[in-house]
């Protein structure tokens, strides 16, 4: 079986189920192949399992696939679960900052997306977004160029 033959039967299996895998599964799968990053974007933009999801929103962001996070993130602000309504409320923020200019950055904009970050009330049990919620401060901060703040939350994280 060639490579492209493999990629191809792994995602075509993956569409094609019922049952999902869990896309870091399929990214095992399909690690270090040519085509990883497109069949990775297509698994991202057809699953369907609420976990799949989230992590799909994550995945997408860390490759810097944008335009597809944007995608995914509209589809779980509808989300019946609302770990994913949560987590697309996170991505959203991080959406938004990544395409910004550094010259569009204002204050009043970092401040505003702190604001809407601590609003948001997570699950008991969602153990991702208070990593999100961290992420998003440390970037904020970092904009503002609060320095201060950053030590701080740093040594609070520890």
């Amino acid at each position: 079986m060639t490579e492209h033959e493999h990629d191809n039967h792994i995602v075509n299996h993956f569409l094609e189920s019922d049952n999902e895998l869990p896309i870091y599964v399929i990214y095992q799968q399909l690690k270090g192949y040519p085509n990883e990053i497109d069949n990775m974007r297509l698994i991202c933009l057809h699953c369907k399992s609420d976990h799949n999801q989230r992590v799909a929103m994550e995945y997408l962001y860390a490759v810097g696939l944008l335009e597809e996070l944007h995608d995914v993130i509209a589809k779980n602000r509808t989300s019946i679960h609302k770990k994913n309504r949560t987590a697309a409320l996170a991505y959203q923020l991080m959406y938004d900052r990544k395409n910004l200019s550094n010259k569009q950055v204002k204050p009043k904009m970092i401040r505003q997306s702190i604001k809407e970050i601590n609003r948001i009330e997570a699950e008991a049990d969602d153990d991702i977004f208070p990593i999100l919620k961290d992420l998003l401060h440390i970037y904020c901060y970092f904009d503002m160029h609060q320095y201060g703040k950053l030590v701080y939350i740093m040594i609070v994280l520890r």
